[in-house]
Formats: structure tokens, sequence, C-alpha cells
């Protein structure tokens, strides 16, 4: 009964620092996995047509996102978004809007990944337990890692989950192992095994629980007797080595590792001197969670220098102190040494994916969060039992017990602030951009993502003057990003935008050689072919003669075409081939487009007042041919509406909207 207070504490703890986080915005990744990731909608209308769709899950890793290639293999993930997204369309309606929201709802995947990372923390106890067998000490474990700010990226940012979600089976497997081995009930190692196939379909991360797991009986079951291990290897290791082998196979089957693989991101020397350095900056994260940021300024390390010096000397040492300790672990530690080894070494083993494997992203937080785990347990550790061999009055029990709990609050005081704190920073994209070009400004991504918020609130706000401000912003970080001469991709996303600030401005010859120049260095980059495409649709739109509009629309039609071709569901050229069919007056097509462009994402408002144009249109043409328009212009007005709802201040769909009611009180006045 105590354990259960203990883990209702460690819940309630953990909800009560992250309650702040609940409305907090998606970001980054989110759109693309979860936001316009149409494969997660549409559950829980026909179980067999859901079971077909969760089975397509756990075969295509293309499911992951609306592009299919930022595939990932996280089966396990996308059945937790879908599970969310039914729920909260189920349970969240706005009414009086064509659009339900539900299922873009954020709090409802904040409260999951809460939930995760309570549970993680409650793990966390129960295996603190079992290495420690004191309650105070892992009840203090638990606490800390409840509160460590290291969690704060995985519970706030929602594709972190996949982080947590991995952890929880980690952690779980873990605790199923230690107790199993301590306890020798059959059930608990071969369940170890299947928290170990549930974590690496959560995420490919959790290959090195295997390696964990045998660490765990060496040093801490067997006290470093490589005779014991070997006389527990059939009973306590196959199964867990069979279900990695199946992993690989399966990941193997379905091209995930294969493309993974395909294109090297750096050659070897250049990752290990980068990710030799990275050690550093993991330790003094880890230590020290007081600079954190969504995109550290850290760059890729190419020749021995000093930066990378340290760190390399410090895992050279790291890695011999494992090797000797374990050669002579038996003669020179006792027991509880022998756990101290293993909580240092499991962080080590759980990196080794992103320290060996080459990936886009150098470092970041949300790879600390299992590291961050055995360092709570340890911090714990250093907390209950720094003063035990002390001599005169630190001796006393009752001083050692206040001084353990003033320790303890302490470090859970100065937690909780930094994560309450950081929940702040992801309030949303302004915040949590603004935060990040203060922290990392030769950081080209987090300049181009800030150039993205102002962009946005440039579109959404009616102050001219403020929208202009915006713009000014806008622009000046995308020239930041092409002036620190960051990777081919981000320079021309940044090229293209800036040509996206002079269109919205209504500057179109200069927006064109931006665009002109962005396709001209990648001719299938969808952005710049899209929005090409809508500067040949304005100089058809202003043409003189028929031929002249006939043939701008008909090239901006061939451009919209090319960009779907790379990206089959890139909603802005579904919209703006729309548009282009809309002008042409064919507009079944457009209806076609603005449809599917919905599908994508229903709270658009631009997709949402072209539908009511289109219906608008339609209605006109019903009444100059004398038939019934009543139900396009109720349709035409529903969209109208929830076009304003989402964007107060789209000036056409008022328009449109008071066109659509003055025709329909004239069909009422007859």
């Amino acid at each position: 009964m105590k354990h259960a207070y203990s883990c209702a504490l460690i819940l309630a703890v953990c909800f009560g620092v992250y309650a702040n986080s609940l409305h907090n915005s998606f970001h980054y990744d989110d759109f693309h996995s979860i936001v316009n990731n149409i494969n997660i909608r549409g559950f829980g209308g026909d179980f067999g047509r859901d079971f077909d769709r969760v089975q397509k899950f756990f075969s295509d890793p293309g499911m992951f996102s609306v592009d299919s290639k930022k595939g990932m293999y996280r089966p396990l993930l996308l059945v937790s978004y879908a599970l969310n997204y039914a729920l909260g369309d189920a349970l969240i309606r706005r009414e009086g809007t064509e659009v339900g929201e539900g299922g873009f709802d954020v709090t409802g995947y904040h409260l999951v990944n809460i939930i995760i990372h309570g549970l993680n923390s409650c793990l966390l106890f129960w295996l603190a337990l079992l290495l420690t067998r004191n309650r105070a000490t892992a009840l203090t474990a638990g606490l800390l890692f409840a509160l460590h700010p290291l969690g704060t990226e995985p519970v706030n940012y929602i594709s972190s989950r996949s982080e947590s979600l991995a952890a929880l089976f980690y952690l779980l497997g873990l605790c199923l192992f230690a107790s199993g081995s301590r306890q020798g009930k059959g059930w608990q190692l071969p369940a170890a095994s299947l928290a170990l196939g549930l974590g690496l379909l959560s995420k490919s991360t959790v290959i090195t629980l295997p390696a964990v797991l045998l660490l765990y009986d060496y040093l801490v079951v067997c006290s470093g007797s490589w005779r014991q291990l070997k006389a527990r290897l059939l009973r306590g290791h196959l199964l867990g080595w069979s279900v990695t082998a199946w992993y690989l196979h399966t990941i193997t089957q379905n091209g995930f590792l294969t493309r993974s693989l395909d294109t090297p991101v750096r050659d070897g020397w250049s990752q290990f001197l980068t990710q030799a350095k990275a050690v550093g900056y993991y330790l003094h994260t880890l230590v020290m969670p007081v600079h954190l940021s969504v995109e550290p300024q850290f760059f890729e390390q190419q020749q021995v220098a000093g930066p990378v010096v340290l760190p390399i000397l410090l895992t050279i040492s790291l890695c011999g102190l494992f090797i000797l300790g374990g050669l002579s672990l038996q003669r020179a530690l006792k027991q509880r040494y022998c756990e101290v080894l293993f909580l240092s070494s499991w962080p080590v083993v759980s990196l080794l994916p992103v320290l060996v494997f080459p990936l886009n992203v150098f470092v970041n937080e949300r790879r600390l969060y299992l590291p961050c785990a055995a360092f709570c347990v340890g911090l714990a550790l250093l907390i209950h039992g720094r003063f035990q061999q002390r001599a005169g009055i630190l001796q006393r029990p009752r001083i050692r017990r206040v001084l353990s709990t003033v320790g303890v609050a302490a470090f859970c005081i100065l937690f909780a602030a930094l994560s309450l704190s950081r929940n702040r920073v992801w309030a949303d994209d302004f915040s949590l951009w603004s935060d990040a070009v203060q922290k990392s400004p030769l950081m080209p991504r987090v300049h181009l993502y800030l150039g993205n918020v102002h962009k946005e609130a440039a579109l959404r706000t009616r102050d001219r003057e403020l929208e202009l401000a915006h713009w000014k912003e806008a622009d000046e970080a995308y020239e930041t990003v092409i002036e620190l001469k960051s990777d081919e991709e981000l320079s021309l996303r940044a090229l293209n935008n800036r040509g996206s600030i002079q269109f919205e401005l209504k500057d179109y010859l200069a927006a064109e050689p931006f665009f002109r120049k962005a396709v001209e260095i990648k001719p299938m980059y969808a952005d710049a072919n899209i929005n090409l495409g809508s500067i040949l649709l304005w100089k058809g739109r202003r043409s003189a003669s028929a031929d002249s509009m006939l043939d701008y629309l008909n090239q901006a039609i061939s451009m919209y075409e090319r960009a779907l071709s790379v990206l089959p569901n890139q909603q802005q050229g579904l919209t703006n081939l729309g548009v282009a069919y809309q002008e042409l007056g064919q507009y079944q097509k457009a209806l076609s487009c603005y449809n599917r462009a919905r599908v994508l994402n229903p709270m658009d408002w631009m997709v949402l007042r072209n539908l009511g144009s289109v219906h608008l249109a339609l209605a006109r043409r019903a009444l100059a041919e004398d038939k019934p328009a009543d139900g396009l212009l109720l349709k035409a007005r529903r969209y109208f509406t929830s076009s304003l709802h989402f964007n107060a201040a789209e000036e056409d769909a008022r328009v449109g909207l008071e066109k659509v009611e003055e025709l329909l009180r004239a069909l009422n006045a007859q």
C-alpha cells in the first residue's frame, strides 16, 4: 500500500508541474506526422476497416507521415495518435461551423503525454526500489524524474511521444527483468521480452534494451561473475535477442532499415568527432539543465580541435573504466558499486544508436530522456547516502534524515521551477522559436521557423501596420538563414519564403525571381513550383487576351501538377490547382481539389473560403439557368462561416458571406 501511495504522489506531482502545458500548441514535425497526416483519421466507424488500417501501420513505414519520404516504422506510436484523434473527435465538437475540431484539439495529446511521463516516473520508482531496496531513495528518484526539465520536450512536443512511449516499455522491460531475476517468477522474464517488442514498435532506439538487460544481469544479479552469467544466458536472454532479430528482419523487409542507411549523412570520422563532442554536451545538459533549446547550438566536427579533445578523452576514459571494471569486478568491487556501475553504463548504452549512426540532427534534448532516468536514480542515491559515512553530528540518523529531506525539497523545487518555465516556452511557435533564436543564434533552422511564425502572424492580422512589421521580421529571418550558409534544403526554403512575402505583399514581379531561382537550383522543389504557378496564375488573370490567359493558366496547372507528382498530399498545391480550375470555370475539378485539400486540413480557412466561393458560383449559375440554388447557397454559407471562424480577418470570406445572405433573402422574398 505504501508503494501505491508513493506512485500516487509521483503522478500528482507530475500532473501538477505539467498542468500549464495542456493547451500548448502543435510544433514542428507535429504537422506532417499528426495535423496533416490523414492516415490517423477516421477511426471508430467500421471495425473491419479500422483493423485493416491498423495492420497497415505495422507494415508500411509511409503511414507515419503525410510525406512518405519522412516515413518511420513506429506503428504503436501511430496507433496512439489515431486513438487520440478518434477520442478527441468523438468528445469535442465545435457547433455552428462546418468542421469538428476535436481530433485537432491539442489538449488530449498533451494529456496522454503527461500520463506516459507519469507512468515512466512510477516505473523508475519501481526500478530504483529494486536496485536500492530503499523506499525513500526510490521515491526521490521518481519525483526527480517527474520534475526534471529534460522531460519538458517529450511532454510538450507531441512528436516526442516516440521517446517517452519507447521509454515506457524500456523501463517496464527492465523492471520486469530485475523483478523476475530477484523473485524467480516464471512469467516476468518473457513479459520483459514482450515489453521489448512493444518498445521496438514505438521507436528503434529500444534495440539497446537487450544489451542493458545483459549488463544488469552481469553487474547486479551476478555481481560481476562471468560463470553465473553464462548459466543464465539461455533462460534469461535468448527470447529477448530473438525479438530483436525479428524486429531487424521486419524493418529490413519493409524497407525502413535499407532506406535509413542508404545515404550516409556524414562520413565515419566526422561522425566520431561530432558525437565525441556530443558526449560532453549530453553530460553538461544532464547536470546543468538550464540552457535548454529546441535546437541547441551545436555544429559538425570534422577535425580534432579544442571543443572535441576533452570529450574524446572523457569517452575513452569511460570506455576504459568499464572494460577494466568488468575484468576485475569480482576482486575490486562490492555489490553496491556494481549497481553504481550499472547506473553509469546504462545511459551510455542507451545512447549508442544516436552516437554511432549518423543522423541529420546532431544533438537534441529528448535523446537524454532515458539517460535522465538513470541520472535521477544516481542523484537520489547521492542525496540519501552522501552523509552516511561522515563522522560526528552527521552520523546521527535524525540529522541525516533532515539533510536528505532538505536536499530532496531543494532539487524538486529547482526542477519544478525550471520545468514550469520551459512549459511556457513551449506555449506556441512564437515563444518556442524566439527562445531558440536567443539561445542558438547561429543555427539556420531556428531563424527559418521564426520567420514562418511571423509570416503566419502577418496573414492573420487585420492591422496593416502590424502586418507589415511581421513581414519585415519574416524577411529578415529568411535572409539570416541564407547568410548563415545553411544546407541546401534550408536555404531553398528561405529563398522560396522570401518570394512568398513579396507575393503576399502583391509585388508579384519582385516575387518571381525568388521562385525561379529556387526552381532552377532544384527543379522538383514542390513549394517553389507551387509558388511559381501562382505567379503564372496572377499573370493569367491580368492578361489582355483570352489566349494569353489560357496559356498562363495551363502553365500554372502544369507547375502545380509537377509539385503534386513529388508530394501528392501537398495541401497548398491542391488548393492552388483548384483555384486555377476555378478560374477556367471548371468548378467540379476545382471542388475535387479543394475537398482533397480539406481532408488534409479541415481547419484551413483559405480552403473553406474557396469552397464557399465555388458553391456561390455554382449557385449563381443555377439561378441563371432557373434551377434550385438553395442547397448550394446554404453550403456556401457554412463554408464562409467556418472560414471566418478560423480567421476572423478574412475579408473575402466576409464579402462572400454577405453576398450569400443577400441571395438567400432574395429567394425567401419570392
